[in-house]
């Protein structure tokens, strides 16, 4: 519908502009009346073939491209008979376009019979000086047409095809806002009705499932809500447990536990303390939880809905809630002590990356840790309800998140035991020449470069295997740093171990 107006407007400029065929009646006059017989034609001077290519289109066109070869502004600086002789062809131009553009002159001409042009408004043809070459008169009228021929609204023909096509435009533009308005306005009454029967289905649903909802929170009583979080802490608090004696038992497995006594060499004297520390806090913290355990009752198996069996076991939880903090700050400590645990670690980033997460993460929990105030004993609820609902599900989510830390540590500290024995393993099975190799210039140059670009430098080891200029790879460069660290770090363990020498080891 928007675009019918546009397709109307064209149609009827086609309708005007489309070519028309002209009849023919040979022979042709002389454009000019008075012209000597051998003078060109009006369709001659305009270059147009008589029958397909004279409609009023084409011969403005026509007009157009010939009058400017000879228009009189352009012959400014000619000389006097080549200015007279382009003034000349101007005024026969105009005199053949004037002929040709109208459809009674040009059938006028073609039978040649009677006056074709000019017309009664411009000039009398009879008159010498209309023509003449050489006066005002007959140059001004020849301007005139050729001005005429570039703009078509300067005719009233133009002005009332011009004024049509809008009345046109504006009647179908107005019918079309019409059948606009009436479909919005129908789309707009059926949506209405439509809307009012799915509002009323939507309100009737929805009631119903209110009053479904006001019957189910009007069967679960306060005794039943206190239950489920009861049940839900005394599983976190069981699982915490199980997860301390789990943590023991794998550090005591990642570094010594079941393993050939060369394997077990590999690991670090580092990793080997710290795995041996972190076991036996796990160890002391499973005494206090045991020791709690018989003190207060077992959590995970419950004394029934009685206040005081649940106040039991809130205390309960609440006791084992602040040992797990202090067994995640003890691990972050033994963690963070000199040297840290990442220095353990050799060309493994992702690796690197886990420890200083966690570090972060448990950091973090000790942080926003608050000790609840039923670890020392049963006081009272916080919500002046007396369930303990709320005291409940933070202990459940506390003692979640350390269960989780708990576990993240001993899992860490059994993947630094495999990256330590895989480095050795890699060192063992690299052959020992690689070593000789490496000539004292090339251990100067690997010094420099690792000290031009030191630790956290964007592509790093790329940039040390350039200053070789070919000689040494990215591998080959990594091989050889990583052999000499656990090189200087079993040094270091050897002579620590030769200083404390009596002590047992775990």
């Amino acid at each position: 519908m928007r675009l019918l107006p546009q397709v109307l407007f064209l149609a009827i400029l086609l309708a005007i502009l489309l070519p028309r065929g002209a009849s023919s009646a040979p022979p042709l006059p002389p454009c000019r009346p008075g012209a000597p017989p051998g003078a060109p034609s009006c369709y001659a001077l305009l270059h147009l073939e008589r029958s397909l290519d004279a409609s009023a289109r084409r011969v403005r066109k026509a007009y157009r491209a010939a009058a400017l070869l000879v228009h009189p502004d352009k012959c400014a600086n000619c000389d006097d008979a080549t200015r007279l002789a382009n003034q000349r062809r101007f005024v026969d131009l105009a005199f053949a376009y004037e002929t040709l553009r109208d459809d009674a002159s040009r059938f006028d001409y073609e039978r040649g019979a009677g006056r074709w042009a000019p017309g009664k408004a411009d000039a009398n043809p009879t008159r010498d000086d209309t023509f003449d070459p050489s006066s005002t008169r007959g140059g001004a009228w020849a301007r005139s047409r050729f001005d005429e021929a570039r703009d078509p609204l300067l005719t009233t023909r133009g002005w009332a095809a011009l004024a049509a096509c809008a009345l046109v435009v504006a009647a179908v533009r107005a019918v079309a806002r019409a059948c606009d308005r009436a479909a919005r306005r129908f789309a707009r009454d059926r949506a209405a009705t439509t809307g009012a029967r799915k509002g009323a289905a939507r309100r009737r649903r929805e009631r119903v499932e209110s009053e479904a909802r006001a019957r189910e929170v009007a069967t679960t009583t306060g005794t039943q809500r206190r239950e489920h979080r009861r049940r839900e802490m005394n599983e976190a608090a069981a699982a915490m447990a199980s997860r301390v004696a789990a943590a023991a038992r794998d550090l005591n497995a990642a570094t010594g536990g079941g393993v050939d006594d060369d394997d077990d060499d590999a690991v670090p004297e580092r990793l080997r303390t710290l795995a041996r520390q972190g076991s036996l806090a796990a160890h002391q913290t499973m005494k206090l939880l045991a020791r709690t355990r018989e003190l207060w009752g077992s959590g995970s198996v419950g004394h029934g809905v009685s206040d005081t069996s649940v106040r039991h076991d809130v205390s309960d939880a609440a006791n084992t809630d602040g040992m797990a903090a202090t067994l995640t700050r003890t691990f972050l400590a033994l963690a963070s002590s000199p040297p840290p645990w990442d220095s353990l670690v050799v060309g493994d980033e992702a690796l690197r990356t886990r420890l200083a997460a966690w570090g972060k993460e448990a950091a973090r929990l000790g942080r926003d840790f608050v000790p609840s105030p039923f670890a020392l004993g049963c006081t009272g609820w916080d919500d002046g309800t007396g369930d303990g609902v709320d005291d409940m599900r933070r202990l459940t989510r506390s003692l979640r998140a350390w269960e989780r830390s708990s576990n993240q540590f001993a899992t860490l500290v059994r993947e630094l035991a495999a990256h330590a024995r895989s480095c050795a393993a890699t060192l063992r099975a690299a052959d020992a020449r690689d070593r000789a190799r490496w000539s004292k210039v090339e251990r100067a140059t690997l010094k420099r470069a690792m000290t031009t670009h030191p630790k956290g430098t964007e592509r790093r080891w790329d940039r040390i295997a350039e200053a070789f200029e070919g000689r040494r790879s990215v591998e080959e460069v990594k091989r050889y740093v990583a052999e000499m660290v656990v090189l200087a770090r079993d040094r270091a363990g050897a002579s620590a171990e030769g200083e404390s020498s009596g002590a047992p080891r775990a």
